[in-house]
């Protein structure tokens, strides 16, 4: 199964399940955004087309390949205008967490799926495909999520800086894609080098 910063030890079967969790989670998380911050008044993603489930829209190349990589990725900058939230600019900070939460809660329901598909398929290839899969997700939700939280470029809480405007790196997109790619060899450095150390943590926090 697969473990956070072990993608260079993996199966070609392991490295297909990240690649196919790695594109649900961010086409996932950016619906669950884009839907939230509709319901909170601001039209703005649902006429830039982010109302739908469509990866090239969720996340640029950059990000799918660094959640490939690492199970570390990011959405791309979502346009909201904090002052059109209900509650205004304060609701952005919740919006934000409440998208992280759901997706990390639909992650951790889909878990007690496992014992229900392993009853009532016992020993058939699909059902462990099946478990593997959702396994491999809530892997790769926890250490989106974890690092989602960081306020930076290009994690979805350097949305925060929205409340000073729009930030440059969102504005230009040269400049946004260079801190992608800043992020990605950064965390596949983070990859190589702290892997054990960190597959101790993710194994003591989600036993």
């Amino acid at each position: 199964m697969i473990n956070p910063f072990t993608f260079y030890s993996q199966s070609p079967q392991t490295i297909a399940y990240a690649v196919l969790v790695g594109v649900v989670t961010v086409t996932l998380h950016s619906w669950i955004l884009a839907a939230l911050t509709w319901l909170a008044g601001d039209r703005g993603p649902r006429q830039d087309g982010r109302l739908t489930l469509s990866p090239t829209r969720a996340a640029s190349p950059i990000s799918l390949l660094s959640i490939t990589f690492t199970q570390i990725g990011w959405i791309r900058p979502m346009q909201i205008t904090p002052r059109a939230l209900r509650g205004g600019a304060v609701s952005l900070l919740p919006l934000l967490l409440i998208s992280l939460a759901l997706l990390a809660l639909f992650a951790q329901s889909l878990m007690h799926l496992r014992p229900l598909i392993a009853h009532t398929f016992p020993g058939a290839m699909p059902a462990y495909v099946t478990m593997a899969l959702i396994d491999a997700f809530r892997r790769t939700v926890f250490w989106y999520v974890a690092f989602n939280l960081l306020p930076i470029p290009p994690f979805l809480m350097g949305h925060l800086w929205l409340w000073r405007g729009q930030p440059i790196w969102m504005k230009s997109a040269p400049i946004g894609r260079c801190i992608a790619l800043i992020a990605f060899v950064t965390l596949v450095t983070v990859t190589v080098s702290y892997r054990a150390n960190l597959i101790q943590i993710e194994l003591a926090l989600l036993r």
